[in-house]
């Protein structure tokens, strides 16, 4: 792990990097100082996220929320194997990651390509890594397509999309879900049987499903207190209509595709929505 997160220091580190803006992972602040490892010194959430926000940016997607947390226990595995040249690494990439909005927006593409070809690089060099794998599953899911389209989806928009139902069912039901495997297929090819009848909009929402979730998510975390309750309504009223089905139950044609704008979207993204 070490070794390969060095080498994509190495890349940026002769070409200026881009980010900024509320939908990457904070790399300082609170949160960020948060002990994921404890040690001298620990491994903390600043740290990984920077290294997240490598992956996404290279990658061009957002992560679904089994990602980070495969990405998070990939790191933690490491760091108990290689606690110095890991944190090193991880080091230099946060300092390199804070330099990003001093890039051009002409520059955002090559940069991008430039990354993702070291992370295919090195996960091919050294496929038993932890963080390999996890690179090797997202790169999986994104080749396999659900619907062949167009628009094309994959199994990863899939994921985003029924992580945003897992979300508003916890709302809704104040539990976690947790879908065996026969009832999760039988959802998803209820969702496959409605993109015929979907309008061009609900089709391009789906295929956007990890950027939607991503900037969804992070936005209900920051609702000001007094806003949360309306806003907790709508969530669970867009993505897990059905309550009066049971606990746990949804009405998946009841889900507007695309859903209402529930918040603004930035005016500069981190990647180009799919079309």
């Amino acid at each position: 792990m070490a070794r390969w997160l060095i080498f994509i220091l190495v890349i940026l580190m002769v070409t200026p990097a881009w980010a900024g803006g509320p939908f990457w992972h904070p790399i300082e602040g609170p949160e960020a100082r948060r002990v994921l490892v404890p040690g001298s010194p620990p491994l903390t959430v600043g740290q990984q996220n920077a290294f997240l926000n490598c992956l996404e940016f290279g990658l061009a997607i957002a992560l679904t929320q089994r990602e980070q947390e495969a990405a998070r226990a990939a790191l933690m595995e490491e760091f108990l194997a290689h606690r110095v040249d890991l944190l090193t690494a991880l080091e230099d990439i946060r300092k390199i990651w804070k330099q990003v909005e001093e890039a051009k927006p002409q520059d955002r593409g090559v940069l991008r390509q430039i990354i993702r070809n070291s992370l295919l690089e090195e996960t091919q060099k050294f496929p038993n890594l932890a963080m390999a794998k996890v690179v090797r599953r997202i790169l999986q899911d994104g080749n396999e397509a659900v619907l062949t389209g167009p628009p094309r989806l994959d199994r990863r928009m899939l994921s985003a999309f029924f992580e945003l139902v897992e979300m508003a069912l916890r709302l809704r039901d104040q539990r976690v879900v947790a879908w065996d495997e026969p009832t999760r297929r039988a959802m998803e090819a209820k969702i496959l049987q409605r993109i015929p009848t979907l309008s061009p909009e609900g089709r391009l929402w789906l295929v956007n499903a990890d950027f939607h979730r991503s900037l969804i998510t992070r936005n209900w975390q920051t609702v000001a207190p007094d806003e949360k309750e309306t806003i907790r309504r709508f969530l669970v009223e867009t993505f897990a209509p059905g309550a009066e089905l049971g606990e746990r139950a949804i009405d998946l044609e009841r889900i507007p595709l695309p859903p209402p704008t529930i918040f603004p979207l930035p005016t500069d993204l981190p990647w180009d929505f799919r079309k």
